[in-house]
């Protein structure tokens, strides 16, 4: 039988499993048994375990993305298998689990690679059948039922101190001396270079309060050391020393050394009596709980670094939602819309502001962009320079996504006036932003890595979005969307048919439609009629007639948009193209 323990910030629970195959994942159970992990990090189908004779276990890693790390014997690769002798640690995410064998769970209390009494290592729980060589070690004189409540008071205190605070440190260095009896009681924790006492208690004063032969003897085996030091030669630090315990304190990897509980016992002190390998075991038990706590913070910070990153992308309510369904976020395909928006002649304006006051532009119009996108709950997927793309859509099903992102575009164009007036007068132009907007089927999910998240989309839907607010430049015109987006929205709005575009790095052409907001295309309905007219025989395949009705109407005149078709017409005129052939290229200048 296997005993399993899952840990992480969620969840905390220990599984008994007797035979057979057994799964983890953040999925639910399909057809065989599963421990589902409370784990972002961890794929929807993680991990499968089969006991095998001889203490061993087969690991299965059925990620395709995420590898398992194993404790002090490396990893299994997102898609391999391993044979691994038990117990096992391993990590995935933030969520450690443990494997051991019921049989072999519990082992002798004390054990020495040397032989000596010298050395405590990791000690497992003492069972009945050990009673007698625990008292044979005590010497007969075991605490009584007043001094081991008194201990276990003390351990569960220091466990549930914050492990940031030094009040933390400070009780763990005072239990070492009421609780043992010592004289001082010291936490050290590792700097960069050097050891740094952490928090002091007891009477003694010395200069260096502590024996660096005996932390180096603990961070070199890891193991916990106790014993009386007059076999030892004499230091600066051991001089006035009797006897002296030391236990590490295990960083939340499991395996580094990020500091040491150390007590120890002065020469002629009332106290001054061998230090008990029971006594020594509450250090370790006490160091313990500091290695626990370190580790439920480390938890802590990654659970908070986790949820700042989704702040980051999703709304607060969607954070939420997705606090209570991760699997919100495994990859899928589905439709989606996706905004980008670009800040206008952004060059100019760092040549004109400097690096420093470019970039607080910058970091402006981005805070005012996100907010609208947010606003009409939309996804930040990235950040590109001067522009942004968003997403609708995903992760949570909403049914009017491209009137919502529609309506973020415009919304865009109506409040850039009003937060731009003070970068209007430093710049001496106008903000300009401009957005394309395309609707379409993508794969969501995960388009980062594993050391940094990224939600959002891929596919050629996105690829058309970026093109289709690049056209904006082309034509003049502040948000453009693909007649897809525009047909799904079905917004009120007023909007010009462009007509069927060649866009850079699309096979076929993509109707757009530029609408009405308050930027470009300046008066728009006077441009929109004379630009229909232009249109229908551009379409029809009477290319002089377009251009002399572009030409004809003042503003289309004058507009980017309508320069853009006469050009088209003339090229095709001179290619005697024929109305089947009748499309804008928008891939040049």
């Amino acid at each position: 039988m296997l005993r399993i323990q899952v840990e992480n910030v969620r969840q905390s629970l220990v599984v008994q499993h007797a035979e057979g195959p057994l799964e983890f994942g953040r999925g639910p159970r399909l057809e065989v048994e599963r421990c589902v992990v409370e784990d972002l990090a961890v794929s929807r189908d993680q991990m499968r375990v089969q006991a095998l004779p001889d203490a061993r276990i087969r690991i299965d890693n059925l990620s395709q993305r995420v590898a398992i790390a194993v404790r002090d014997r490396g990893e299994v690769p997102a898609g391999h298998t391993r044979e691994l002798r038990l117990p096992v640690q391993l990590a995935i995410g933030a969520t450690t689990i443990e494997i051991s064998s019921t049989a072999t769970a519990r082992t002798s209390s004390f054990r020495s690679d040397h032989g000596d009494s010298d050395v405590l290592a990791t000690i497992s729980p003492v069972t009945l059948a050990e009673a007698g060589e625990l008292r044979r070690l005590l010497g007969g004189d075991a605490p009584d039922v007043e001094t081991l409540t008194r201990w276990f008071e003390t351990v569960v205190q220091v466990q549930q101190a914050a492990a940031t605070s030094a009040e933390f440190y400070e009780q763990t260095a005072a239990a070492v001396v009421e609780l043992v009896g010592l004289d001082e009681g010291l936490v050290l924790v590792r700097s960069e270079s050097d050891w740094e006492v952490a928090a002091h208690a007891g009477t003694g004063d010395d200069e260096e309060p502590y024996s660096r032969r005996i932390i180096d003897y603990v961070v070199e085996r890891k193991q916990t050391f106790f014993r009386e030091l007059d076999e030892l030669s004499p230091t600066a630090s051991l001089a006035n020393v009797s006897a002296a315990v030391a236990s590490p304190i295990v960083g939340p990897d499991g395996d580094t050394i990020v500091g040491v509980v150390y007590g120890r016992r002065g020469i002629g002190a009332v106290t001054g009596s061998p230090i008990r390998p029971l006594e020594a075991q509450l250090v370790q038990v006490l160091a313990s709980a500091v290695g626990a706590g370190l580790s439920r913070l480390e938890k802590a910070a990654e659970a908070s670094r986790w949820r700042v990153q989704l702040e980051s992308f999703f709304t607060p309510r969607l954070v939420e939602e997705l606090d209570r369904n991760p699997n919100l976020l495994d990859g899928d395909e589905r439709d989606v819309t996706v905004l980008f928006a670009d800040l206008r002649g952004f060059t100019d304006c760092t040549a004109r502001l400097g690096a420093a006051a470019a970039c607080r532009l910058v970091g402006d119009v981005m805070d005012n962009l996100s907010n609208i996108v947010q606003r009409h709950d939309g996804v930040i997927v990235d950040y590109y320079g001067d522009g942004l793309m968003a997403m609708w859509n995903a992760p949570i099903e909403q049914a009017d996504h491209a009137a919502r992102a529609l309506t973020a575009a415009l919304e865009m164009q109506a409040e850039l006036p009003g937060f731009g007036v003070e970068w209007n007068r430093q710049t001496g132009r106008p903000l300009g932003v401009g957005v394309g907007v395309n609707t379409g089927h993508a794969v969501v999910g995960n388009v980062g890595s594993r050391h940094k998240f990224k939600y959002g989309a891929l596919g050629l839907t996105v690829n058309l979005a970026q093109r289709i607010e690049s056209a904006t430049k082309l034509l003049g015109s502040s948000v453009l969307c693909s007649g897809t987006t525009h047909s799904a929205a079905g917004l009120d709005v007023p909007g010009l048919h462009v007509g069927r575009c060649r866009l850079s790095g699309a096979l076929d052409p993509v109707d757009l439609v530029a609408l009405r907001s308050d930027g470009g295309l300046e008066p728009f309905d006077e441009i929109a009629a004379a630009y229909s007219a232009a249109l229908d025989c551009f379409e029809r395949g009477r290319w002089q007639q377009s251009v002399e009705r572009v030409a004809a109407a003042g503003p289309l005149a004058v507009s980017p948009l309508g320069q853009r078709l006469a050009h088209c017409c003339r090229a095709l005129d001179a290619e005697n193209a024929t109305a089947e052939e009748a499309v804008i290229d928008l891939r040049t200048k």
